[in-house]
C-alpha cells in the first residue's frame, strides 16, 4: 500500500515545526481522505523524507537493496510549467568522484541546492508529446513522450504517474503513466548513483515557478517498491 504523507508522518513524529515549515513551501493537504497533496511553492516541498533500511534489511538478513522503485501520481492546471518530482540521493554518496562538473542542467530551477546530489524529474501536462525533462547528472532534454499527458482538469481529476527506479549500480529508469485511462507510456533511463543500498533517497514534489495563480500541483500517494539482492 501507499505511504504515509509527508504531513501524517511528522505528526506521528510530533514535529510540529516540521509541518510549519512544509506550509511555508507550498505545500498543503488537499484531500485527507485521498490523501491528496497540493503544492504551489518555488523552491519544492518534501513529500518523502531518506528512511533507513538498515532495520529492514536486519530482519530480512540481507545486507543491501539492489534497487528501490518510488512511484507518485502528480498533476496542475498549470500550462507550460514543468512539474514533477526531485530525486535526492544519500550524502554518503561521492557525485564529485563520479561526475566531476559534467552533467545536464537546464536553469537550476530544482537542482540548484545539491545540484550532483539531485535529479528533477518533469514534465508537462496538456502539451503536445507531454515534453519529459530529467534535470542533473545523466540526464536528458525536453522528450516527446508520443502522447499528451491530460492536466487536472481534462484528466477529471486523475494524476498522472512518475515511476521512478534506482539502481544500485546507477543505471535508473523513469516511467511517465498518463492519466488519460488509456494506458500509455513513456520509459527512459538515465546513469546517475542516487542509491546506495540502504539509504532510501528524498523525494520533493516541484513545479517550475510555482506555476500558474491558483492552479497547483496535487500530489498523490508515493509508493516505494525494493528489490533485494
Amino acid at each position: 500500500g501507499p505511504l504515509p504523507n509527508i504531513f501524517e508522518y511528522y505528526e506521528n513524529m510530533g514535529l510540529q515545526g516540521m509541518i510549519r515549515a512544509l506550509h511555508a513551501k507550498g505545500l498543503s493537504i488537499h484531500s485527507q481522505a485521498l490523501s491528496l497533496l497540493a503544492y504551489n511553492g518555488t523552491e519544492g516541498a518534501m513529500i518523502l523524507p531518506s528512511v533507513d533500511a538498515t532495520p529492514l534489511l536486519q530482519g530480512l538478513e540481507k545486507t543491501n537493496l539492489s534497487s528501490i522503485t518510488l512511484k507518485v501520481g502528480v498533476n496542475s492546471d498549470s500550462y507550460n510549467y514543468g512539474l514533477g518530482v526531485i530525486v535526492e540521493g544519500s550524502p554518503q554518496i561521492n557525485e564529485h568522484q563520479e561526475h566531476g562538473l559534467e552533467y545536464y542542467e537546464y536553469n537550476g530551477y530544482g537542482v540548484n541546492e545539491n545540484p550532483l546530489r539531485r535529479n528533477a524529474i518533469k514534465f508537462h501536462p496538456n502539451m503536445g508529446g507531454a515534453q519529459l525533462r530529467n534535470e542533473g547528472p545523466g540526464g536528458w532534454d525536453d522528450t516527446d513522450c508520443g502522447f499528451t499527458a491530460p492536466g487536472w482538469s481534462k484528466s477529471e481529476g486523475r494524476l498522472n504517474v512518475l515511476e521512478v527506479t534506482l539502481r544500485v549500480d546507477g543505471n535508473n529508469t523513469v516511467v511517465l503513466r498518463s492519466a488519460s485511462g488509456s494506458g500509455k507510456s513513456f520509459q527512459r533511463t538515465w546513469k546517475h548513483k542516487l542509491f546506495d543500498g540502504k539509504d532510501i533517497p528524498t523525494l520533493y514534489a516541484f513545479m517550475d515557478l510555482g506555476g500558474d495563480v491558483n492552479k497547483p500541483l496535487f500530489v498523490g500517494p508515493v509508493y516505494l517498491g525494493t528489490t533485494l539482492t
